[in-house]
């Protein structure tokens, strides 16, 4: 573990990807922490793994921050995937649903899947 914040924890992984576990609850109050990781990674030259499988609220806010982190990785030629669930009777993975989301994020329910995709520097939904 490279850092903590609250409920945001950041990884890095030997294969040089940055993970950014969001646990519990997320929304504007915490969007400034999860804006600096991401940008920590990309002047790190890091792919981002963003793991919601343990977060129980996401807002707006936050999925604009993790779709600017996606752009970020595109424009550098980065990897980028998200690791949530597929149980749509969950808050965060009904909101990807219902938003869209999931045709434009690479989402994978394994962390090891997850940062595999992204350290071949893909960025793209599977």
């Amino acid at each position: 573990m490279i850092a903590r914040v609250n409920d945001l924890e950041l990884l890095d992984d030997p294969s040089g990807v940055r993970i950014v576990v969001l646990r519990g609850d997320h929304d504007l109050s915490t969007v400034g922490a999860l804006r600096l990781a991401l940008a920590g990674a990309r002047e790190a030259g890091r792919g981002v793994v963003i793991e919601l499988s343990i977060a129980s609220f996401i807002d707006s806010t936050i999925l604009g921050v993790i779709i600017g982190g996606l752009r970020d990785c595109k424009a550098d030629a980065r990897g980028f995937s998200v690791v949530a669930s597929s149980r749509e009777d969950d808050v965060v993975p009904r909101l990807l649903g219902l938003t869209g989301l999931r045709a434009v994020f690479p989402i994978y329910e394994s962390r090891s899947a997850a940062v595999e995709h992204t350290a071949a520097g893909r960025n793209l939904p599977a």
